[in-house]
C-alpha cells in the first residue's frame, strides 16, 4: 500500500483545447479521524468545507474550514474553526454568507458566517425534531430580498408500530429560524433533497423526496414551495417514456440557476449483495424532457456506487458527478475502491477524474465524498482516506482537490513563474515594494490578501506598460488601516496569468 504523500500535485487534461490542473492534499491533521465531507461555494471565489472530527472517546465535533476554490502556489491548508458537538453537517451558501447545519443529540444546530472564514460562534440556532434524525439538506437562495434566504429540510424517523419516515421543514430569514414543520402529504417520505426552483420570478426551492405509502416501495418525487399556496402537490419524477425514475436510494440534485436545467444522480435499486447500478437522470428546460444515463463503472463482477453528489455552475448548464465505488469478485472478495468523476463535454458525459488516487484492493479510502462548483465552473472535490504507515493505520483524513490556476496555453512551462513577481524588503517593516515584469502592454492587478485568503488590499488594477513596474505597499488595507504583524500574499493576475508571492510583515 502507497504511504500517504502530504502535498500531491497532479496535473492532468481536462480537454483538448484546454489545459486543467488539480492539486489534491489532505486538509486536516492526524491528531483525530476526520469524516462525512460537504461543500458549498459562493460568488466570491471561496469554498467552505465543514467535516466531523472523532477523538479517542468517540466525541464528535463539526468543524469548517473557508478557502479560495481556485489554488494558488501556497498550499497551506485553511484554518480549522470548531463549531460544536455533532455529527452529519451540510453546508451552503446564501446571499446573507455560508451556513452550516449539524445533528447534535437530539436537535439540529445552525451557525452562519460573517465573513470570509468567520463564524459567529456566540449566536446560533436550537431547531427541535420530533423524531430521530436520518438526513439533513440545506439550500441557500443566491439573491433576494426579505424572502427566506435559507432552507432546511430534515429526514426524521418516528419509531412506533407504523414506524414512519417524515421530512420537516424550516426557513431562515436574516439569520432568524422558523420552527421544524412536518410535511404530511404523504404516509412515507424520505431523503429530502432541495434546489433552486427557476420557474417563478420569486426564488423558490424545490423539493425530491422519495415518497409513496410504503417504506419499502418508494418512488422518485417532487413539489415545489410557492409564496402564496404553500408546497404543489407531488409529481412523480418520470423519463421520457413516462416510466418512474430508477433512482430508488440515495441521490443528489443539483440546478444550473440561468438555464433551468436540472440534474439527479443517484442509486438504482440496491439489493443484498454489494452491487447496484448509478444514475443521471437529467431535465433538459428547453425541449421539457427527462432523460436517463446509467453511469455505473463496470470493473468486477459487482459493482456498488455510493455517495452520489453532484453540482453545477450556476452560469451554464456544466455539470460535476462524483461519487465513490467499490468493487469485489464474485466471492465478494473486495477488489478495489475508486473515486468515480464525470463532466459534461460536448453533451456527452466523460471520465475526468485519472488524476485522482485509486489504491488498489482494500484501499484507504472512506465512502463518503463532496463536491461543489463556483461560478467560474472551477470544481472543488473532496473524500476521505485513511493510510497506513508501516503496518499501522494512520487516522482518517479530509482530502481536497481544487483547480490549479495555471496558464491555459498546452506549449506553457508549467515550472516557470507565469509572471515574474518579486518584493524587498521582505520580511518587511512598515514598507515593501513589489515588482514584476510584463512582456507586453496589458491589464494588470495586483491584490493583497491575508493568510486565511481575505483580500486586504487592491494595490493595482489598469493597463500597465512591457517592461519593469514597481509598486509600494505601507501595510495599509483599502480602508487605510494599519494590519497586523503575519504572512501576507500578493497575487498578480493578468488574463488567465496569475503569480503568488509570500510576504511577511514584521513585528
Amino acid at each position: 500500500m502507497r504511504h500517504p504523500v502530504f502535498v500531491l500535485l497532479c496535473l492532468c487534461l481536462w480537454a483538448p483545447a484546454a489545459q486543467a490542473q488539480f492539486v489534491a492534499q489532505p486538509t486536516t491533521s492526524g491528531t483525530a479521524d476526520c469524516t462525512s465531507p460537504a461543500l458549498a461555494s459562493a460568488p466570491d471565489g471561496t469554498a467552505t468545507l465543514a467535516y466531523v472530527s472523532s477523538d479517542e472517546l468517540l466525541m464528535s465535533f463539526v468543524h469548517v474550514q473557508t478557502f479560495m476554490t481556485t489554488a494558488t502556489d501556497d498550499l497551506t491548508p485553511p484554518d480549522t474553526v470548531l463549531l460544536n458537538s455533532g455529527s452529519s453537517p451540510v453546508v451552503c451558501w446564501s446571499h446573507t454568507g455560508y451556513h452550516v447545519a449539524f445533528v447534535s443529540a437530539d436537535m439540529i444546530l445552525i451557525y452562519h458566517s460573517t465573513g470570509f472564514g468567520t463564524w459567529d460562534l456566540a449566536n446560533f440556532t436550537m431547531l427541535a425534531t420530533n423524531g430521530y434524525v436520518r438526513g439533513l439538506e440545506i439550500l441557500g437562495i443566491p439573491w433576494g430580498y426579505d424572502e427566506p434566504d435559507v432552507y432546511l429540510a430534515v429526514h426524521t424517523f418516528i419509531p412506533g408500530p407504523d414506524e414512519t419516515h417524515r421530512i420537516q421543514f424550516a426557513s431562515c430569514t436574516g439569520n432568524v429560524w422558523t420552527q421544524l414543520e412536518s410535511l404530511d402529504m404523504e404516509p412515507q417520505m424520505t431523503n429530502p433533497q432541495l434546489a433552486l426552483y427557476t420557474g417563478s420570478y420569486t426564488p423558490t426551492p424545490q423539493l425530491f423526496y422519495q415518497g409513496g405509502d410504503d417504506y419499502y416501495d418508494l418512488h422518485l418525487k417532487s413539489t415545489v414551495l410557492t409564496p402564496s399556496n404553500g408546497w404543489t402537490e407531488p409529481t412523480l419524477v418520470m423519463n421520457q417514456a413516462g416510466i418512474p425514475s430508477p433512482i430508488v436510494g440515495e441521490f443528489d440534485v443539483a440546478t444550473c440557476y440561468y438555464t433551468g436545467d436540472v440534474n439527479i444522480l443517484g442509486l438504482g435499486a440496491q439489493p443484498t449483495c454489494p452491487c447496484g447500478s448509478i444514475y443521471l437522470h437529467s431535465y433538459v428546460s428547453v425541449v421539457g424532457t427527462w432523460n436517463v444515463h446509467e453511469l455505473t463503472a463496470p470493473y468486477s463482477f459487482y459493482d456498488w456506487p455510493m455517495s452520489p453528489r453532484i453540482a453545477a455552475c450556476p452560469e451554464e448548464n456544466m455539470s460535476h458527478a462524483f461519487w465513490f465505488q467499490r468493487a469485489t469478485g464474485e466471492d465478494f472478495v473486495p477488489y478495489r475502491k475508486t473515486l468515480e468523476y464525470r463532466t459534461i463535454e460536448n453533451g456527452d458525459w466523460i471520465d475526468a477524474g485519472d488524476f485522482l488516487d485509486e489504491p488498489g484492493r482494500g484501499g484507504p479510502l472512506g465512502e463518503r465524498v463532496a463536491i461543489t462548483v463556483d461560478d467560474q465552473n472551477h470544481p472543488v472535490l473532496a473524500w476521505t482516506r485513511r493510510d497506513t504507515i508501516d503496518g499501522q493505520p494512520q487516522r482518517e483524513k479530509v482530502w481536497m482537490a481544487r483547480h490549479f490556476n495555471l496558464s491555459a496555453a498546452p506549449e506553457a512551462d508549467l515550472n516557470k513563474p507565469l509572471l515574474a513577481l518579486s518584493a524587498w524588503p521582505n520580511p518587511f517593516n512598515p514598507q515593501v515594494n513589489i515588482s514584476f515584469e510584463i512582456d507586453q502592454p496589458r491589464t494588470v492587478r495586483l491584490d493583497v490578501f491575508d493568510a486565511r485568503g481575505r483580500r486586504v488590499a487592491n494595490l493595482l488594477d489598469r493597463v500597465v506598460e512591457a517592461g519593469h513596474s514597481e509598486i509600494s505597499w505601507n501595510a495599509r488595507n483599502d480602508a487605510g488601516r494599519r494590519v497586523p504583524s503575519g504572512v501576507y500574499f500578493a497575487r498578480l493576475v493578468s488574463g488567465n496569468e496569475n503569480s503568488v508571492l509570500k510576504l511577511v510583515l514584521a513585528e
